[in-house]
């Protein structure tokens, strides 16, 4: 047995996004596309590939459907043992039991985890980022840590939507902040976790018999651990997004269009770690000859007859004549009508659109 043989994956993929809006109105949070293609879980799940994760609980819970018929459908068979878990229903008591934050969720599904396990790392289904679990995984063994936590540098205008650490001189943990008014650094938590296993299944055990099931990673166990535990923490040097808001979604695409090696990085590695799905169903998308696309993506299925600008085009999206989109994303379905001007905007799935729709970079419109 290998060393990662001894790692057991929870993937959080039950998320709402209500922040989202209209973008995850008939779907759950980790399967909003990104750059017309891409679903959030993927990332996750070729990190879990690529560092020989292979295995995993997915825990699914709003609009869980598609995101279990895509589970199914998309190739990832090198994931050995797989278990896909909704919310457990009593039907003799009429009951469903839902899991009410992301803790609970992990603690509902103890009996998954084998003995064999030694460890558990807990990641999240929404965000973008190429990672190696399995050099996160050495550094927790080398510093027999009890829980250790991945963190990144983000921008300091930003940091007060996440978990934020502070550090002394000597660089152990000073003091830890769930999402702070006004955060004191930028080292932020990716929600990217490793347990020891019976520590953690000590610690839920404990934790819900005092509080109840409403417990989160982020506000109740980490603060718990560093007063009571031996926490570490990952210096993560690379590029990492979660996707929360509307605004991060639309720069998120953006970014990507502009540096596409974040796409590379993460989906070109090799054969054994494609996530690929049937695509007998699909065609390329049709240009008319007045369309002008430049510096953008464009989903399969589409017809294109307008001027198409540093934007990304989403599925089966039909784009009218003297039709002008520029620094945009429209999601999956989308009918522009003819003479439309869209900018700095994104257009939520299935939307038909006969007016124009202007925004700016720090005011993005979401219809």
């Amino acid at each position: 047995m290998s060393e990662m043989d001894k790692l057991f994956c929870f993937l959080l993929a039950g998320g709402e996004g209500s922040r989202l809006k209209s973008l995850t109105k008939d779907t759950c949070k980790p399967m909003v596309k990104v750059c017309s293609y891409y679903h959030l879980i993927d990332f996750s799940l070729l990190n879990c590939l690529y560092s020989n994760v292979f295995n995993i609980a997915i825990i699914v819970q709003y609009e869980a459907i598609d995101l279990i018929k895509y589970l199914i459908k998309t190739n990832i068979s090198n994931i050995s043992n797989l278990y896909i878990v909704p919310p457990e229903t009593k039907f003799d008591q009429k009951e469903n039991i839902i899991y009410t934050n992301t803790a609970h969720s992990v603690y509902m599904n103890k009996n998954v985890v084998g003995d064999e396990f030694e460890d558990i790392l807990v990641l999240s289904a929404d965000h973008i980022y190429s990672m190696d679990y399995s050099k996160f995984y050495e550094d927790h063994k080398n510093t027999n840590a009890d829980l250790s936590v991945a963190y990144v540098d983000v921008p300091i205008e930003e940091a007060y939507r996440f978990g934020i650490f502070t550090f002394n001189e000597e660089g152990d943990i000073e003091s830890f902040d769930e999402k702070p008014e006004n955060p004191k650094t930028n080292h932020a938590s990716m929600g990217v976790y490793i347990f020891k296993k019976q520590f953690l299944f000590d610690v839920l055990d404990d934790l819900v018999e005092l509080f109840g099931y409403d417990l989160d990673f982020g506000e109740d166990i980490i603060p718990y651990y560093i007063e009571n535990y031996n926490v570490n923490t990952y210096n993560f040097d690379n590029y990492w997004k979660d996707l929360g808001t509307v605004q991060a979604f639309w720069q998120i695409n953006m970014g990507i269009l502009d540096h596409p090696e974040i796409i590379s990085e993460a989906f070109n590695h090799s054969e054994r770690f494609k996530i690929s799905q049937d695509s007998s169903d699909s065609f390329p998308p049709f240009f008319e000859d007045e369309s002008n696309v430049s510096s953008s993506i464009i989903g399969k299925k589409s017809y294109i007859g307008g001027k198409i600008t540093h934007s990304v085009i989403g599925d089966g999206v039909r784009i009218h004549k003297n039709v002008e989109i520029k620094n945009s994303v429209l999601m999956d379905n989308c009918i522009i009508k003819k003479g439309v001007t869209i900018k700095y905007a994104v257009i939520s799935q299935n939307n038909i659109i006969d007016k124009d729709v202007i925004g700016d970079k720090d005011n993005i419109i979401l219809v």
